[in-house]
């Protein structure tokens, strides 16, 4: 599932958890972060993710110079925005396919009841449509 975040969050998903990577998303998305090479209490990212996720991610982004000093980097974090609107929107159809109420899927996925509703009208307006209403490219 972490393949499909941009940038390094997927590398961060990878090494940590898909929560995380969106945790420093939410957080830092949009601009640059700087990582140090080792994670210490007074960080902002040990602060975000905790102290041990912290040294995950630091020990995976550090890097060793040719005299044998660690240092750290700056990256730039991807909004995750298009990922997070993907999940939730399998998310909703998983709820609904399981017949949960509109008010339990917005609480699981953390979106709106409109939200659901909305997505809820898209998919039976879908089935409703003849499968040939678009026309096929190749036949003309």
């Amino acid at each position: 599932m972490s393949k499909a975040l941009p940038g390094v969050l997927s590398e961060i998903a990878e090494v940590t958890d898909v929560n995380t990577a969106l945790m420093i998303a939410n957080v830092m998305g949009g601009g640059r972060a700087h990582i140090p090479p080792y994670a210490s209490d007074d960080h902002w990212l040990t602060e975000l993710v905790g102290l041990e996720k912290a040294k995950v991610i630091c020990g995976y982004f550090r890097i060793i110079t040719s005299d044998g000093r660690a240092v750290g980097i700056v990256i730039d974090v991807p909004l995750a925005k298009a990922w997070k609107r993907t999940s939730d929107t399998k998310r909703i159809d998983k709820g609904l396919l399981q017949g949960k109420t509109y008010d339990v899927i917005a609480r699981e996925v953390g979106v709106s009841r409109m939200t659901v509703l909305r997505r809820s009208k898209k998919l039976r307006q879908m089935e409703q449509k003849p499968p040939d209403a678009q026309l096929d490219l190749f036949t003309h």
